[in-house]
């Protein structure tokens, strides 16, 4: 009996949930693993393959946003600073932004840049704020 071997197996998921990405859909779909023969109390060998249902994850789209097109505007953030910073994340966030590189090839530094980017065009008051906090504290020296 052959088995399919787990980085096979793996793979041909792999393939199939890009597919369904690909496709648009988050429906669940059935991958068929290699039939298996088994022997019940009779004695007599049967062949059977039971499905296995796989849901991919679901895609989760910003204000009418594709991700494709998301994941582009990501990967195209050009950082031209060379100054380097020490933040810390929270746990939690730590599993997700460590698959950004080999699951999706976004750079956590592109990623982080971009939300950056994106705060600020969505909230400039923030950066009138700062810029009054600070002529206001130059005032009190």
């Amino acid at each position: 009996m052959e088995r399919e071997s787990i980085k096979a197996i793996t793979e041909r998921v792999r393939k199939e949930r890009e597919q369904v990405i690909l496709n648009g859909g988050t429906e669940a779909t059935t991958i068929q693993p290699e039939p298996q023969t088994v022997k019940p109390f009779d004695g007599e060998a049967s062949t059977i393959a039971p499905p296995i249902s796989v849901k991919p994850p679901p895609v989760i789209l910003t204000d009418g946003q594709d991700l494709a097109e998301l994941i582009q505007q990501i990967t195209s953030v050009k950082v031209s600073g060379q100054t380097k910073m020490l933040i810390r994340f929270d746990d939690k966030h730590m599993p997700v932004l460590n698959m950004l590189q080999p699951a999706l090839k976004i750079n956590v530094v592109q990623f982080v840049n971009f939300l950056v980017e994106r705060f600020f065009e969505t909230n400039p008051d923030i950066k009138t704020l700062m810029k009054n906090s600070l002529k206001n504290s130059l005032k009190e020296i």
